[in-house]
């Protein structure tokens, strides 16, 4: 794999989730070194889902999270993406719009350095035509991992309806599968909850349009990136893509009770060996290192609960304490996402959410920007 380096520098840009699993998708689909929009296929529908989703996501326009809610995600290349002039020209011919850079140095004094840095050379806060220039060579998925996690405390609007549970299938390997509960309603929202699994590979039973997937996993069981490299390689990946874009699995249909959300915080996080100078009231995940936290506020969305009926549900751990990760994507054909050594709950949610404004008859029940409908 190619880095753009700064051999001044042993820091790592910071950039969207979302565009680090698109330039992935982009390049296993469409080749290595594919840089404008026009080489990818106009009946590629499910890049283009994805593209069309992350630019507004990182526009603060998405149907999920609604236009005043900005988000910072994390990726880590390996080796590091070194914080120079040298920005994916992917990134910015696609999404077109203002990204965010965070500098993580290893001491302050590199971090205001390089922060005064990207003032100069980014007034505007958008890339400069130096950044557009800038090309990005194969990215490959044994490369990136996402550190971002949030932890969630929520209330019921509706008790979980239990004669509406039914049994899935799973694929956790080529060859192994489980069968996971899901609560079953006429809709495109599917929702699924997996009590314990160690696997690689999970693949999705269904196929859907315009869905957006939520993956929480907790990376306290992994032991480390190389551990992840071990199964996440592009070969792999090529291969389990390959397989799944052919295979047609039944679709199902499921949704879930609405909740509230009461409060949550974002935890970039990397893994690494090395031990940095952190504050002394830092909870640190084993195994990776807080450089920033942040706050994140949603407000109501279809989500899993336990069998038990209760009105209100927890996610398993804080992330603050057992180091929760998480990514999110949109695409329109079945998908597979990578799992390593867990046995912890893992939460999943795929559907389409509307924006209160688009609920016309039942616009009245809405508050405005606060409240959200799954369809």
């Amino acid at each position: 794999m190619h880095y753009l380096q700064n051999k001044t520098s042993e820091n790592y840009m910071v950039a969207s989730a979302n565009v680090a699993i698109l330039q992935c998708l982009a390049i296993l689909i469409n080749g290595p070194k594919h840089e404008s929009p026009k080489d990818i296929s106009e009946d590629d529908n499910s890049i283009h889902e994805a593209i069309k989703f992350a630019r507004s996501f990182l526009e603060g326009k998405s149907d999920l999270l609604g236009n005043e809610i900005t988000i910072l995600y994390n990726i880590w290349l390996r080796n590091g993406l070194k914080l120079n002039r040298k920005v994916p020209a992917i990134i910015a011919k696609y999404y077109n719009c203002e990204m965010k850079i965070l500098p993580i140095a290893n001491n302050n004094v590199n971090a205001s350095k390089l922060k005064k840095k990207l003032q100069k050379s980014d007034r505007s806060g958008r890339f400069t035509e130096e950044f557009r220039r800038a090309a990005f060579y194969n990215i490959c998925p044994q490369d990136i991992l996402v550190t971002s996690g949030f932890y969630v405390e929520m209330a019921w609007r509706e008790p979980f309806i239990e004669n509406l549970t039914t049994k899935g299938t799973f694929h956790i390997s080529e060859s192994e599968r489980i069968e996971v509960e899901m609560m079953v309603q006429r809709s495109g929202l599917v929702c699924v909850t997996c009590d314990s699994i160690n696997a690689t590979v999970l693949q999705l039973p269904l196929t859907a349009h315009n869905m957006c997937m939520l993956v929480y996993l907790p990376y306290d069981k992994t032991k480390g990136l190389d551990d992840i490299s071990k199964h996440f390689t592009p070969g792999n990946f090529e291969i389990l893509v390959r397989k799944l874009t052919q295979s047609k699995p039944k679709p199902v249909y499921v949704t879930l009770p609405k909740f509230s959300l009461k409060q949550s915080g974002i935890m970039p996080a990397t893994f690494s060996e090395t031990e940095d100078t952190l504050e002394s009231n830092t909870i640190v995940a084993p195994g990776c290192k807080i450089f920033q936290t942040s706050t994140l506020t949603i407000s109501e969305y279809g989500l899993n609960t336990t069998k038990t009926g209760q009105s209100e549900a927890t996610m398993t751990g804080p992330a603050v304490h057992d180091g929760i990760k998480w990514t999110q994507f949109t695409a329109t054909s079945p998908f597979l996402f990578m799992l390593v050594d867990t046995e912890y709950k893992l939460i999943f949610l795929v559907g389409k959410v509307a924006r209160p404004g688009e609920l016309k008859e039942v616009k009245s029940k809405i508050k405005k920007n606060r409240n959200w409908c799954c369809i």
